[in-house]
């Protein structure tokens, strides 16, 4: 307390002063309009600078979640567009229903001629073999091997790799290749010269192999030249996806690809069974099943033999119902369409021996 008196009275005319300073300034903005505007403009000013910069610092430290957040937006729009653009060039409501799995790339090959990507997605996500691949710039490749985490696309930039596509305006069927060259370049395969084909015309995917909608942007045609020693163009075209900077892709889950799948295994099977002579189907026409194609041979001989045939051509559980006999082919899980071939040879050998 003592040392407080000695304080005040030693600082008295400084304190006295600035005291005077601190009332006469609030009166005067008090009782003046236009100072105390200005006065609280500038500290809306300093405080409204205070709370943006603690907000930029905040959202900085979000960037993440938000980015996350967009994603997902972005997966949901894309799905839309995807799911629209297909019944649009469909003209039907009962086109196929897509959904898209979204994966990081970690891993991609750009200086070979078989070139692959690694994803960070695999069974456990959903993803099988077979299954397309895009990115928000257009087709990046079809899903090779699976594991549990992890999946191979079989990249765009592969030579052996061919994607079933469209000229758009005139709906001219074709095929895009990439030669192994410039990942920038694109060919289009199989467009016939008497048709009138003109420099950047947009190439879109057709779905007929039910991996990809109808109408992803693949490219623009570049250059044509006529001037070869075949019936078809020799055609080039740019690529819409830039593979030098894919990060993110989308695998696309098609609900009716199996449906698709049985189908055309069964249609194939059927066919070879109308076809013979040996065998017969056990269904009539009307009544066959795409899940389970059921047939028998006409001689009852050569059942045992029949089986053991496709036993040593790894094809087992082929055998039918006890009740009703003959043989039945599931096309549902069992059977790849590798295999349907393969027992479709094994028939065919049977009939030429017998």
């Amino acid at each position: 307390m003592r040392n407080l008196i000695k304080f005040i009275s030693l600082y008295n005319y400084s304190i006295t002063f600035y005291l005077l300073v601190f009332f006469s300034s609030y009166f005067l903005v008090n009782d003046n309009f236009v100072l105390k505007t200005k006065y609280l403009n500038s500290s809306n000013y300093i405080i409204g600078t205070v709370f943006s910069f603690q907000t930029s610092i905040t959202d900085y430290f979000r960037l993440e979640e938000k980015n996350k957040l967009l994603e997902t937006e972005n997966k949901l729009l894309k799905e839309k567009i995807i799911n629209t653009s297909e019944n649009l060039y469909n003209d039907s409501l009962n086109s196929y229903s897509f959904s898209l799995i979204e994966a990081e790339v970690i891993n991609n090959s750009l200086r070979k001629t078989k070139n692959y990507i690694t994803i960070n997605r695999g069974s456990k996500d959903g993803i099988k073999e077979g299954m397309g691949v895009i990115s928000s710039l257009g087709i990046v490749g079809k899903i090779k091997y699976v594991s549990d985490n992890f999946s191979t696309i079989i990249s765009l930039l592969n030579t052996s790799f061919f994607v079933s596509s469209l000229i758009e305006e005139s709906r001219t069927l074709s095929s895009v290749n990439w030669d192994g060259s410039d990942p920038t370049r694109l060919k289009l395969l199989y467009v016939p010269k008497h048709l009138d084909i003109v420099e950047g015309a947009k190439i879109i995917s057709s779905s007929f192999d039910a991996i990809y909608p109808k109408g992803l942007l693949i490219g623009k045609i570049t250059s044509i030249n006529s001037d070869v020693n075949s019936n078809f163009y020799d055609i080039e075209i740019s690529s819409s996806q830039n593979f030098y900077n894919l990060s993110k892709v989308y695998v696309i889950n098609n609900s009716m690809y199996e449906e698709k799948k049985n189908l055309e295994k069964a249609n194939l099977l059927y066919k070879t069974i109308d076809e013979s002579n040996l065998f017969k189907g056990i269904a009539n026409s009307e009544d066959r099943s795409i899940m389970n194609v059921t047939f028998s041979i006409n001689e009852k001989r050569l059942d045992d033999k029949f089986n053991q045939m496709c036993i040593d051509g790894g094809i087992n559980g082929i055998k039918g119902h006890r009740s009703v006999g003959g043989f039945r082919a599931s096309m549902y899980n069992a059977m790849s369409i590798k295999s349907v071939k393969a027992l479709i040879e094994i028939m065919k050998e049977l009939e030429r021996k017998a």
